[in-house]
């Protein structure tokens, strides 16, 4: 009888060489639908070591034309919503069923530039575009190897990391294709991997040797069947921004006014 040691390794190597090549992070590309779930910790870093601050579980979800972010704890969030040229922004109060409106003037008001992708993506995409540039200069000043990395193949697995250090630059992790950039950038260092299926961080990791907030994919939804609740936003009170200041006596706005925009930052974007 003929040996099967042979054919074994060779479905062995065409198995691993069949895992498809993890494309590169392209954030021109169409954005998909989803709502996805995180977690987001920010420590502050101290010579006897770190003290844990406040732990955030937020949910993100993304339309072709809208962002919305909800803290699970306190029932507030962030709608972004972009119509090709014009950016609106509205901060959400949904247990008051209120939201403070924003629009392009207000932000120039503020000093505030933001940016559609930045929302959509939950980083600004000039962070990533500099990863990727050192990433590239990095490897071109190391000596070519010909020793080719180690693909993993999909699994049907959900994805979510929970932090974790990876060390590969690229593969597939659960099921799903990741891309590892490091860096630093001015006086802040990143750790990102980032799911290219989805455009959208697993794992988001900055530090300045004070503090260190780390934001980690919990779990993903399709936007459409997906079963986590959404507030329906239609009888809201919008309050428009450039009107806070004829309603001071208003004691919703006495209490919500550090957690608007100019004042307070509570997600990582």
């Amino acid at each position: 009888m003929r040996p099967l040691l042979p054919t074994l390794a060779l479905f062995v190597a065409v198995d691993v060489l069949a895992a498809p090549a993890v494309p590169p992070i392209d954030l021109s590309a169409p954005l998909p639908p989803i709502a996805a779930q995180y977690s987001t910790q920010r420590e502050f870093i101290s010579a006897g070591g770190s003290n844990a601050q406040a732990k955030i579980e937020w949910r993100l979800f993304r339309d072709n034309d809208s962002v919305e972010i909800e803290d699970l704890a306190t029932q507030t969030g962030e709608l972004w919503q972009h119509d090709g040229t014009t950016l609106f922004f509205r901060k959400l109060f949904h247990h008051e069923q209120r939201a403070v409106e924003y629009r392009m003037d207000d932000f120039a008001v503020l000093e505030i530039k933001p940016n559609w992708p930045q929302p959509a993506l939950l980083i600004d995409p000039k962070i990533l575009l500099a990863l990727m540039q050192q990433e590239s200069e990095q490897e071109a000043a190391q000596p070519q190897s010909s020793q080719q990395p180690f693909t993993k193949q999909p699994s049907t697995k959900q994805f979510a990391i929970k932090k974790t250090s990876i060390k590969e630059k690229e593969g597939w992790r659960d099921g799903y294709q990741f891309r590892h950039l490091q860096g630093r950038i001015d006086t802040s260092n990143y750790d990102i991997i980032w799911r290219t299926d989805i455009n959208l961080p697993a794992q988001i990791i900055v530090s300045n040797g004070v503090r260190r907030e780390t934001t980690v994919l919990m779990a993903t939804q399709s936007l459409a069947a997906g079963t986590w609740p959404r507030h329906d936003l239609l009888h809201y009170d919008m309050i428009d921004f450039a009107d806070l200041g004829d309603r001071e006596s208003d004691p919703f706005i006495a209490r919500v006014a550090a957690l608007l925009p100019g004042t307070h930052e509570q997600y990582p974007h």
